[in-house]
């Protein structure tokens, strides 16, 4: 199998038949009780502490330094931060990589949990990533994502200055560009629909799988504030993640064309490989997105 502890041989798809599902992929998992999540919590907690104690002085180089740096320097900075943050939290992120070095400069990614982009960081460098508005607002990780040099997206209100902003950023930095095509968290059971700015400008692109194979973090921001869900993660040993970085994926001739068909064609690769069924939603059917809409 492929998302496993060792890398295995590619599978084909050649007779795969995709399904779709209506199951709702915006279902939080029941957390783990009080009385069970406690104990680990306080047993954890002189690790937990040291972790934030490391992340301050790291944080602050990182602040001061990472938009003066360029190129190596830049993606070291990057990685020892994300693996600070990863430290904190207590991700531990097995990463099988199918690329052979050969990468594209966009980047897409299945979308569970707000910390993946530090994940993807944390394998790569820096990457120039999308991001919700909403995340200059999180304390201490706003911070850290603003450094980061994003480009921030108000879900609701933004239309094709999304795609622009991108096209531009490409055209005029060296930088990798990362992106959710979801456009919103989802459980794990399924792939939404994806959204086609990652596929407007019709250049390759290098698909990221990520799964969770004993717990999925997934963040509903209705059901959690961000504090519930920091002390789901620090209230457990650790949480296992199998990053697979795939080949890059060169859209044919039809799909450079039509955004929407090169779009659909690499959700089934990514659905496949993830052993995930095609949601019928999208990410306006999140209540992520409709808790966004309410505050417009």
């Amino acid at each position: 199998m492929l998302l496993s502890d060792t890398r295995q041989p590619l599978p084909e798809l050649s007779d795969h038949k995709w399904r779709t599902t209506e199951q709702n992929p915006f279902e939080p998992a029941a957390p783990a009780p009080l009385w069970k999540s406690l104990p680990v919590f306080l047993l954890m907690l002189p690790l937990t502490a040291l972790g934030f104690l490391a992340l301050v002085p790291v944080s602050v180089v990182f602040f001061l330094l990472y938009g003066s740096l360029r190129g190596r320097s830049k993606d070291l900075l990057g990685k020892l931060i994300a693996a600070n943050v990863l430290f904190v939290t207590r991700f531990r992120v097995k990463v099988l990589d199918y690329s052979e070095g050969t990468r594209a400069r966009i980047f897409v990614s299945n979308h569970v949990c707000l910390l993946e982009a530090m994940m993807v960081v944390r394998s790569i460098g820096h990457i120039r990533f999308i991001a919700a508005e909403f995340a200059k607002k999180l304390p201490i990780f706003g911070v850290l994502i603003r450094v980061g040099d994003p480009l921030f997206v108000e879900r609701v209100r933004e239309k094709s200055s999304t795609v622009e902003r991108m096209a531009e950023s490409m055209k005029n930095t060296s930088y990798r560009h990362f992106l959710f095509p979801e456009g919103a968290y989802g459980n794990g059971i399924a792939l939404l629909r994806f959204k086609t700015g990652a596929f407007v400008s019709g250049e390759p692109i290098t698909p990221i799988l990520l799964h969770y194979p004993t717990y999925t973090p997934f963040w509903n921001r209705v059901e959690s504030s961000f504090f519930v869900q920091i002390y789901r993660f620090i209230s457990r040993v650790y949480t296992p993640v199998c990053m697979v970085i795939l080949p890059v994926y060169q859209p044919s001739e039809q799909e450079r064309a039509d955004p929407s068909l090169y779009a659909d064609n690499l959700r089934k690769l990514m659905s496949f490989y993830l052993q995930q069924d095609l949601s019928v939603y999208d990410n306006r059917d999140s209540p992520n997105y409709q808790k966004d809409q309410a505050l417009a």
